[in-house]
C-alpha cells in the first residue's frame, strides 16, 4: 500500500496565504485586497475560487492595481482576469500577476447584477 503524501503549503520559501475567506459580494459590487510585495519576490500567484448561485448569468473578474507607495493607486488598469464561470458550481483558478511596484490591489468584481457569489482567495509570492 502506497502512504499518501502530505500536503505541501510551503516550499523553497514560498509561503501561500489565504487573503480572503469566504467574503460574500453582492450583486456588481466588489472586495479589494492590498498586498505588500515582500523584498526581493517580483510576482504573485492569486489562487482564487468562486461560489457561483444555481441561477447567476456571470461570474467573476479580477483586476489589478499598483502602488509605488501603498496609498496612491491606479485609477485605471489594463490588467484584468477573467476567471472561470459555470452557475450553481465552485471554480477555482490560479493567475500569475507581474508586480511591477511594490503594492498590488487585488479586487475581485461580482459581474452579476442580481446574485452574490461567495469567494476565497490566496496569495503566493514568487
Amino acid at each position: 500500500m502506497v502512504e499518501p503524501r502530505p500536503k505541501v503549503v510551503s516550499i523553497a520559501e514560498k509561503e501561500t496565504e489565504k487573503v480572503i475567506d469566504g467574503a460574500i459580494v453582492s450583486p456588481g459590487s466588489y472586495v479589494d485586497e492590498d498586498l505588500e510585495v515582500p523584498s526581493g519576490k517580483t510576482g504573485v500567484a492569486l489562487t482564487v475560487r468562486a461560489t457561483y448561485d444555481a441561477s447567476a448569468t456571470q461570474g467573476v473578474q479580477i483586476e489589478v492595481y499598483y502602488s509605488p507607495d501603498g496609498t496612491n493607486y491606479d485609477t485605471d488598469t489594463d490588467e484584468v482576469y477573467d476567471h472561470p464561470f459555470e452557475a450553481g458550481k465552485t471554480k477555482q483558478k490560479t493567475h500569475v500577476i507581474q508586480c511591477v511596484h511594490p503594492y498590488v490591489r487585488i479586487r475581485i468584481k461580482n459581474l452579476d447584477s442580481s446574485y452574490a457569489v461567495t469567494v476565497s482567495a490566496w496569495v503566493t509570492f514568487i
